[in-house]
Order: structure tokens, then C-alpha cells, then sequence
């Protein structure tokens, strides 16, 4: 259970969390990212984030977040909570983000070398 969401009604083999990978993410698929890389600061930027029920995967397959999620946000319909979903920040914070939050800002979230702040 430590890897899935209790709202979220998936077997407990399952999760909805994903990491963010990626030359400009939290994390880098071969290589580790120092923190003094993340210019955008450890609490403006995101690591693993919420994703839609449809998209849980096995928490051992080596799936990660897709940015393509962040564009259709507001359209999303099949998230554990209502109207949005949870973020874990780099700094090991854990902040709500709205399926409303404009596409530039959640983007921007998810990028080390961007700062933003974001209004949780």
C-alpha cells in the first residue's frame, strides 16, 4: 500500500505516482542530478507526480511521468481527488495541484532550470 493512494481503488501492486525524468526534470534517467542543478529551487520544482487512475502501472515497471499529462490536465476526469492532483516537490514537500493551473505554470513546475511561483 505504501506505493499507491488509497482513493485512487487500484490493487495494491499498483500506483499513480510517476517521477518526472528527463534532461530538464528533478530526476535523469542514467546519470544523478546535484541539487545545485536545480536553479528553479527544490520547493518550486516537482519530482513525482499524481497521475490519472487509467494510468496506473505496476509500482515496479519502469514508467515515468509524461509531460503530454500536464497539457490535457484540465481535461482529466479519472483522478483520485476531485479537481486535482498531488505533487511531491523537490524539497520533500507535498503540495495540491489544481487540474486548473495554466499549462505554462505546471510546465514550468516540472522544470529545474525554471523558477515559478506557484499559488497551492
Amino acid at each position: 500500500n505504501a506505493y499507491s493512494c488509497p482513493a485512487a481503488g487500484i490493487p495494491d501492486t499498483h500506483t499513480t505516482y510517476m517521477a518526472l525524468v528527463g534532461d530538464d526534470h528533478f530526476l535523469r534517467e542514467m546519470q544523478p542530478r546535484m541539487i545545485r542543478e536545480i536553479t528553479g529551487g527544490t520547493s518550486n520544482t516537482a519530482a513525482v507526480m499524481e497521475v490519472p487512475v487509467t494510468w496506473a502501472t505496476h509500482w515496479m515497471e519502469p514508467a515515468d511521468m509524461a509531460v503530454d499529462f500536464v497539457a490535457g490536465m484540465q481535461q482529466q476526469q479519472n483522478v483520485a481527488h476531485e479537481g486535482g492532483v498531488n505533487v511531491l516537490l523537490g524539497d520533500g514537500a507535498v503540495r495540491f495541484m489544481g487540474l486548473t493551473i495554466a499549462t505554462d505554470v505546471a510546465k514550468q513546475l516540472m522544470s529545474v532550470s525554471e523558477s515559478v511561483t506557484a499559488e497551492w
